[in-house]
């Protein structure tokens, strides 16, 4: 299901920190033609309080950072998504 969300072949690797992470949409996106980008704050979950099993060496950093989405269809997908 994860890799679904992303534009195909876009999907990163080490999705476990995504799962760890809460993740908070920061203003409203920039949409141009059939791509936006959007500003998304980021910072470390509870992990296995919350049911999602975080790994201690798997920790991300908590800041915001710019992720771009691409139209397909009347679906909005994520194409790049970096963590801080």
């Amino acid at each position: 299901m994860f890799k679904e969300i992303f534009v195909g072949g876009t999907a990163p690797e080490g999705r476990e920190q995504y799962f760890s992470a809460i993740i908070e949409i920061n203003g409203t996106p920039d949409i141009n033609g059939e791509e936006a980008t959007v500003k998304v704050n980021i910072s470390q979950g509870a992990s296995e309080e919350e049911g999602r099993g975080a790994m201690e060496n798997e920790k991300i950093t908590s800041g915001a950072v710019t992720w771009t989405l691409q139209k397909q269809g009347e679906t909005w997908k994520i194409k790049d998504a970096p963590l801080p």
